[in-house]
């Protein structure tokens, strides 16, 4: 698959466009300082100039303040966006395949500001975004990582896990979904939207309101929307088998030297469930014993069991 191949969606209702230009934010200016020192250091240039008539003065002052102006400026501008190009994330994995567009002469593994993601059918990818939150992209999904902080669904499903302070915000033209420490799914089909909270909390923003969505204790919650409309809230096993897909997307747990607590906490986490030790003494234990050797196990209970049967320990 080619970026050729690709088509880039376009807004076709009222929804977008309120949604992009939200998305779009205020344009960059460059600060008021600019223009003093472009009049200062031109007006110190004409005066410099030997035998020139004081009534051209208008006309040069214009046309030289213009090419100073747009020379500075570009340097304003450069200086800026040289600190704003820093990944917005990183492909770890993928399946299948897909295209990232919007950085240019970048590896297409990294994801740079304002860059639009896709996948093809049967394609998925786990991407690391800065400040650790993870995303997984399903199969036929459009996305735009505006920054790590901000994502744009077109269209598809995908997961996000943030148990940072920082939130990430997904904007969809339904609705904007806020996460507040948690793991959750989204899927945007048309004018149709589904939000499933699988741990900790979200804030969906629906046409000014703010309906909140939680997890708890093995049990969570999917919100279904069409259009500006709230459809139906229903609760959801953290280990239903709608979350496979997510688990798939994950690339598999390397072994070499993590204990077996740090993997046991892994495969509950990924599989939707809550890790209990039966005592202290073995939640040490599990501490203490590392893995050897270079392998890598996914995080299905029954290869939970299997690995901790067959492994040799450090």
């Amino acid at each position: 698959m080619t970026d050729q191949d690709e088509h880039t969606e376009q807004p076709d209702s009222d929804l977008d466009v309120r949604r992009l230009m939200e998305l779009a934010g205020r344009r960059l200016e460059p600060p008021a300082e600019v223009e003093q020192r472009v009049r200062d250091a031109v007006l110190r240039t004409w005066e410099e100039q030997p035998g020139k008539r004081r009534v051209m003065l208008p006309r040069i002052w214009y046309a030289m303040a213009a090419t100073i102006t747009l020379a500075m400026t570009l340097g304003y501008f450069a200086g800026n966006t040289s600190r704003s190009e820093l990944p917005a994330g990183e492909v770890i994995a993928s399946h299948g395949g897909y295209s990232v567009r919007g950085s240019d002469g970048v590896e297409r593994s990294r994801i740079m500001p304002g860059s639009m993601v896709q996948t093809s059918a049967g394609g998925s990818l786990f991407i690391a975004l800065q400040h650790d939150p993870t995303l997984r992209v399903d199969q036929e999904t459009s996305l735009t990582v505006r920054q790590a902080s901000e994502i744009w669904l077109h269209r598809g499903r995908i997961y996000l896990d943030n148990d940072n302070d920082a939130p990430v915000r997904v904007m969809t033209r339904n609705a904007t979904v806020t996460d507040i420490g948690t793991q959750f799914e989204i899927s945007a089909d048309g004018h149709r939207l589904s939000v499933a909270v699988r741990e900790g909390q979200v804030d969906i923003e629906l046409d000014g309101e703010i309906l909140t969505s939680t997890a708890a204790a093995g049990i969570g919650e999917t919100v279904e929307i069409e259009g500006l409309r709230l459809i139906s809230r229903e609760p959801v096993a953290t280990m239903d088998s709608r979350w496979g897909w997510v688990q798939a997307a994950h690339p598999p747990f390397k072994l070499k030297q993590k204990s077996v607590a740090e993997y046991a906490r892994w495969a509950a986490r990924e599989s939707g469930r809550t890790l209990i030790f039966d005592s202290e003494a073995v939640r040490q234990q599990a501490g203490l014993h590392r893995f050897s050797g270079e392998g890598e196990v996914n995080s299905g209970i029954e290869s939970v069991a299997r690995t901790l049967r067959t492994t040799r320990f450090a």
